[in-house]
């Protein structure tokens, strides 16, 4: 538990003004979540919240999520010990593919994702708590990929590339509690 309380309260990244948080995932915010009242949840694919961490222990992948994974796959996880994870690139989750041109952000391996990522419901409260920590990273990261696209004279689009910071996360869209459910975000 104490190591949840660090990452919470360790340094994070630049925020954004609520009304460019509000801007850039079409108007939608978490309901609840800020005490705001209820509101449409961006689609999975325009938010990718869930996919930031800077842990690397943030997504577990259990023996069943290892044989289900291709050999593709298999290259995105890394060993901690005895224990398999995600691995974990410019601050989010190595199968992440950011869209910079359309603004989504995709799953490249969603078809044989960890039972963790499958389990994560769309407006959950594990969902609006880890929208209320790190709504911001994918944002960063999009607008980071658009930058570095543009300074390079390319088009940014399904760039596998990251570039947001902060270390405060929730629990962690799989939560580490070695159990491999899903931690309570908030």
């Amino acid at each position: 538990m104490a190591r949840r309380s660090e990452a919470r309260d360790a340094r994070r990244g630049p925020a954004l003004t609520r009304k460019g948080a509000r801007a850039a995932t079409g108007g939608a915010r978490a309901g609840g979540a800020s005490g705001e009242g209820d509101a449409a949840v961006p689609e999975c694919t325009a938010c990718g919240t869930c996919c930031f961490s800077t842990l690397p222990e943030y997504v577990r992948v259990f023996g069943c999520d290892h044989d289900r994974m291709d050999d593709r796959a298999r290259g995105l996880t890394r060993f901690i010990g005895n224990r398999c994870y995600m691995r974990i690139e410019d601050g989010r989750c190595a199968a992440l593919t950011l869209d910079a041109e359309r603004g989504r952000f995709l799953c490249s391996i969603y078809e044989v994702r960890p039972d963790c990522c499958r389990a994560l419901e769309r407006g959950s409260g594990q969902c609006l708590g880890e929208l209320n920590e790190k709504r911001e990273r994918p944002l960063l990261a999009l607008e980071a990929l658009r930058r570095r696209a543009g300074g390079e004279g390319g088009d940014g689009v399904a760039v596998s590339a990251g570039g947001a910071s902060g270390e405060g996360d929730a629990a962690g869209a799989c939560g580490t509690n070695g159990a491999g459910t899903a931690g309570g975000a908030v």
